[in-house]
């Protein structure tokens, strides 16, 4: 794996596993890179434990990413297109609704872009 890790790798049951910041930082790849349903809700509930700044954040520092990519970024955590062409919700241990799922994105993405431009 090319990426460097943010945290050490914390073992389960005989396997080593990347930490919660890892794979949030994953997740953002993962949605600006394909956008499939179970990558915008894996970090839909990401966001429970770190903010979506957060992950940007983690995102940067893992991939290596300038921060003039943040636009970039943005508009993919607000594209759901490709997700929307899945016809069924991942299965979760805790239900939630795509509406909710794309309604948080574009209240976070809207929050952070109106903060970016007043800096």
């Amino acid at each position: 794996y090319k990426y460097p890790l943010l945290e050490k790798t914390m073992p389960f049951e005989g396997i080593q596993l990347a930490s919660l910041a890892d794979i949030a930082a994953m997740k953002i790849h993962a949605i600006e890179e394909r956008g499939t349903r179970r990558d915008f809700v894996d970090a839909y509930f990401l966001s429970k434990k770190y903010s979506l700044e957060d992950m940007l954040d983690f995102y940067q520092n893992k991939y290596a990413v300038l921060e003039n990519h943040l636009y970039s970024i943005l508009r993919s955590l607000d594209y759901f297109e490709d997700a929307e062409q899945e016809k069924q919700m991942p299965q979760m241990l805790t239900e939630v609704s795509w509406e909710e799922v794309k309604e948080y994105f574009r209240k976070e993405i809207h929050r952070i872009t109106e903060k970016k431009l007043r800096t």
